[in-house]
């Protein structure tokens, strides 16, 4: 899986993240810099940055029985990270 995120939502990309040590079935990646987050606020339209995340709850929160999205940070709400488990 987090092969996966860095491919998808990398340093060239424009993301910067902590991704610590994988457990069995676990995946916890910090996510420090998120340019959706860092556009919304350059073009002063922040609250566009917490609906995007709104909407990933949504999306991926409950894509499949087995899987959980566990996020309770969000740069864009005010935290100092993202914080995907």
């Amino acid at each position: 899986m987090s092969k996966i995120i860095r491919n998808v939502f990398g340093e060239k990309l424009g993301f910067d993240m902590i991704d610590y040590p994988s457990e069995k079935e676990k995946c916890h990646i910090d996510m420090t810099v998120c340019p959706y987050f860092s556009n919304c606020v350059k073009y002063r339209c922040p609250e566009l940055g917490t609906a995007f995340c709104n909407s990933d709850d949504v999306s991926y929160g409950n894509m499949h029985p087995k899987l959980f999205l566990g996020r309770i940070k969000t740069l864009a709400r005010g935290n100092e990270c993202c914080d995907f488990i």
